[in-house]
């Protein structure tokens, strides 16, 4: 185990391997130690059987004899120390010869214990010896295992250029380590110690320009009453070289029994090299949508230009003859336009952070041209989606209305499913056939422009919505809506 896993708990009960060719000693110590509670004891004759034990590396610890046939305790004991150096292994003989003890310590014997005199004390001398042979093991193999994972959780820190800290709420005084300073461009030594106070820390540190917006954050994050709450904030770093540096700071709290805060601790992530990302996409992002916007402002003012020609063309050619192909063309000018449109309206998904949405105020009122009913759920239920989610529900109802074919009336429906909320909009028409219930959603589909459904699950799932037809044909559409457990929220008010 040593440089492992650090273990989550070791069983209660120690079992332990008992070699001696004497099975009157082999009697009497299994049931004197088991007496005692706590530890299973294995006996075995040989020390040539006990090495062939598949399992014989498993135990917490081993007590041989010393004078054994075929393989005496020393010979044992090596050969124990050739598969493992750490399992405890105790001599336990009446052999006292001080070159047989000098030789079992030297071969990584734990303890060498003399038989004779009273049973009961020597045993009881032994199981104490296995009990504190089997801690010593178990605790430093913790400690070993602790360190390996400190070392690897340092080095994955340093991978992701993560530094930790802690905060006595009361005094305000930061403690700090090496690896804090260095991200920050200095030393404990320098700085004259590991402690700063939060006064030193926001003047010396932080960027002025973000100091009170941070602190802020900060206060806002202490006064959440949600004892497993963390705090994230992003601010500006001004290290002691000169360099600016971007970090993002994750706070939690530690409160005592009154609930009272009396420490934070957290982490400082240097991000400089994501927010340069960002900032190098945003920039990609404004060329790219400038170019679209200029092309397609462009390419509008041309259609405009051709539909003044097409009707010009009709007003000097009255032969019905060409009555035709003017309408063709015309309705080739309509499908680029429309498709122009889906252009922009395209653009502005995901562009806008997703907000907090009362799912009453983007659901057709009492101005849509199809009476729409509501369930007492659709006043309380708030989204978080895309600010461009009023589309959604417009497109479901010029959906209803171009294809539904005879649909007199439209149900609006939510309730909790699992820890989902699931919206329903459903009305009386003609219904979806099976073969087209995933089709409707592919861009290009249907008799119209093809986009309208398209749209509608590309921005619902910017927030892991989903969107599923599945009503019966003939009968209506039913649109489930599924909103993801954190995308929702019931307003009591």
């Amino acid at each position: 185990m040593p440089g492992g896993d650090l273990p989550l708990s070791y069983p209660e009960q120690y079992t332990i391997l008992y070699v001696d060719d004497e099975q009157y000693m082999l009697d009497l110590g299994k049931a004197f130690i088991e007496k005692k509670g706590g530890i299973k004891v294995r006996t075995i004759s040989s020390a040539i059987q006990a090495l062939d034990l598949p399992d014989i590396l498993n135990y917490d610890a081993i007590v041989s004899a010393y004078q054994l046939p075929g393989m005496d305790g020393i010979t044992f004991l090596k050969e124990i120390r050739k598969r493992d150096t750490e399992i405890p292994f105790i001599l336990f003989t009446g052999r006292g010869r001080e070159e047989v003890v000098i030789e079992a310590i030297n071969n990584g014997a734990n303890f060498y214990i003399q038989k004779g005199g009273d049973q009961a004390s020597q045993f009881a001398d032994l199981t104490h010896k296995i009990r504190q042979a089997v801690e010593h093991r178990r605790a430093n193999n913790l400690i070993s295992c602790l360190n390996t994972n400190q070392r690897k959780l340092a080095a994955a820190m340093n991978l992701a250029h993560v530094v930790h800290w802690e905060c006595d709420a009361i005094t305000y005084v930061f403690t700090f380590d090496d690896r804090f300073f260095a991200m920050y461009g200095t030393s404990a030594e320098r700085e004259g110690g590991t402690q700063f106070s939060l006064k030193r820390y926001s003047e010396e540190f932080i960027h002025p320009d973000d100091r009170e917006e941070a602190l802020r954050k900060v206060r806002e994050g202490l006064e959440n009453p949600d004892p497993d709450a963390v705090t994230y904030v992003e601010h500006r770093i001004i290290r002691r070289d000169g360099q600016i540096r971007d970090i993002l700071v994750g706070m939690g709290v530690i409160r005592d029994g009154d609930g009272k805060i009396i420490r934070t601790y957290g982490a400082n992530q240097d991000i400089t090299e994501r927010k340069k990302g960002e900032k190098a996409l945003e920039r990609a992002y404004r060329q790219i949508n400038l170019l679209t916007e200029v092309t397609r402002h462009d390419i509008i003012n041309n259609l405009s230009e051709l539909y003044l020609h097409l009707d010009l063309a009709r007003m000097d050619c009255p032969d019905p003859r060409f009555s035709e192909y003017l309408d063709n063309m015309e309705e080739v000018v309509r499908i680029i336009q429309s498709r122009i449109e889906f252009t922009r309206i395209f653009q502005e998904i995901g562009i806008e952070k997703p907000v907090w949405i009362l799912l009453n105020t983007i659901l057709p009122g009492s101005s849509a041209p199809l009476p729409v009913t509501y369930d007492t759920t659709i006043q309380r239920v708030s989204l978080l989606v895309d600010p461009l989610v009023k589309t959604v529900f417009s497109t479901l109802l010029d959906n209803s209305i171009r294809h539904g074919e005879h649909v007199t009336e439209i149900r609006v429906s939510a309730h909790e499913s699992g820890n989902n909320l699931m919206i329903l909009w459903e009305d009386n028409g003609v219904g979806i056939p099976d073969e087209e219930k995933e089709l409707i959603f592919n861009r290009g589909y249907g008799k119209n422009t093809g986009f309208g459904l398209f749209l509608v699950r590309e921005i619902l799932s910017l927030t892991g919505i989903s969107i599923h037809e599945t009503g019966i044909p003939g009968s209506g559409v039913r649109f489930e809506i599924l909103i993801p457990v954190g995308s929702f929220r019931f307003d009591l008010s």
